[in-house]
């Protein structure tokens, strides 16, 4: 089964194989830009990606957040899909995790992270299209498509995570200075204050960590507090890019 999709500013060309057999349900509702609900009332949530929060639960509309819904109805409601699963069945929110296929349209999750209104954001062991989500997001990032053009989402220095409590996502430039590792995970110390967290159990996704000391690199993900410290979890070296 193959899947073309020509949108002026891209061209997709991706076969189904028969090892990864999908379902075949409706839309019948657009949560937000990376979840759905099929007929039926399943929901599900596309894998390896995300998208800007709406901001339920009384927390504030992020820039690009509708404009990634909009498009996603635009796409899929009230349409047939092919609902591809990888390892994992199910989130810890009881979602479905799946990859959307529409005949004559194509790889919902990769046109996601083309548009510029998605990020990459994989979640090992759920790996299935690693290649062609990371080039979707390559190819709007070099475009500046969607929010790699908007400035709520420029590169900022590690510094001001701890200054300005930051917890949304983000795009964090600093030098790795000291690198301390347990029997539990790793922290990568980019200042005083802040460190990115790699769980023991996610070295096989990362080279050697040692050969991040003293390089200069951009991460990108959700700062957190943790007692007098922030970090941010990196669970995928996609998450961290090395800068010269």
């Amino acid at each position: 089964m193959k899947y073309i999709c020509i949108l002026g500013f891209f061209i997709i060309s991706l076969t189904l194989s028969s090892a990864y057999a999908a379902d075949t349900r409706r839309v019948v509702r657009v949560v937000d830009g990376d979840t759905v609900i099929l007929d039926g009332g399943e929901k599900v949530r596309l894998l390896g990606i995300n998208t800007p929060e709406l901001g339920f639960h009384g927390k504030p509309v992020e820039a690009g957040a509708l404009a990634a819904k909009s498009l996603l109805q635009q796409w899929v409601l009230n349409k047939q899909v092919s609902v591809v699963r990888d390892v994992e069945r199910k989130d810890h929110y009881g979602r479905t995790l799946a990859h959307l296929f529409i005949e004559g349209s194509g790889h919902i999750n990769v046109l996601m992270l083309q548009s510029g209104l998605a990020t990459l954001s994989l979640h090992p062991p759920n790996l299935k299209y690693y290649a062609e989500l990371l080039l979707g997001q390559q190819a709007a990032e070099k475009a500046k498509r969607g929010i790699w053009g908007m400035a709520d989402y420029k590169v900022q220095s590690a510094s001001v995570i701890s200054v300005e409590k930051l917890k949304k996502w983000g795009r964090f430039n600093g030098r790795i200075n000291k690198i301390k590792k347990s029997k539990k995970g790793a922290k990568l110390w980019l200042t005083a204050e802040t460190y990115i967290w790699i769980s023991a159990s996610k070295y096989r996704y990362f080279p050697d960590l040692l050969s991040y000391k003293g390089k200069r690199i951009e991460v990108r993900g959700w700062p957190r507090k943790w007692g007098k410290h922030w970090s941010i979890n990196a669970i995928h070296s996609t998450q961290l890019l090395l800068k010269p």
